[in-house]
């Protein structure tokens, strides 16, 4: 463990670069929170983001970059209420929301629409419809499920 001396030594500010971020959520309170992991930037790096204060890096020979996020994270959440589950069975979805989270509608069928499946933090499967119609995208619910909060994320495979 340091000791007090190499606390101290330490900035009160250090530049950091932003090298993973993974998103997770809380089993038992089904909180939802991000972990991020961190590396220090170098005194040259400190340097060069303090005197460019327009969004821009240099790539060390000279040429300005402009900096970029690697990964965005594509989500969504949706409060659930009786409504969305008793009446139709349904919520809207904004359409930005759907291209980012959901897999792309095939839109030469009359009616696009596509079954997704959802798996919550205990594991349980939700089926869901994915429906376009006219200019609203629509989810509906194949069961009836309680008051609770939803949250999409656009996830792989692997």
């Amino acid at each position: 463990m340091p000791g007090a001396a190499a606390i101290a030594a330490v900035p009160p500010h250090v530049f950091c670069r932003v090298v993973d971020v993974s998103l997770h959520a809380d089993s038992m309170t089904a909180e939802v929170y991000a972990q991020a992991s961190l590396v220090a930037d170098n005194e040259e790096a400190e340097r060069r983001m303090r005197e460019r204060e327009d969004g821009t890096a240099c790539d060390g020979e000279g040429e300005d970059v402009v900096k970029r996020p690697a990964w965005i994270p594509h989500m969504f959440c949706k409060t659930l209420t009786a409504s969305d589950t008793s009446t139709h069975s349904g919520f809207l979805v904004p359409r930005r929301v759907s291209e980012d989270c959901f897999p792309p509608l095939d839109y030469g069928l009359q009616r696009p629409s596509q079954e997704l499946v959802a798996k919550d933090l205990h594991g349980t499967e939700w089926l869901f419809r994915h429906i376009y119609r006219g200019s609203a995208w629509r989810c509906y619910l194949n069961e009836d499920i309680p008051e609770i909060n939803m949250f999409f994320e656009r996830g792989t495979l692997d």
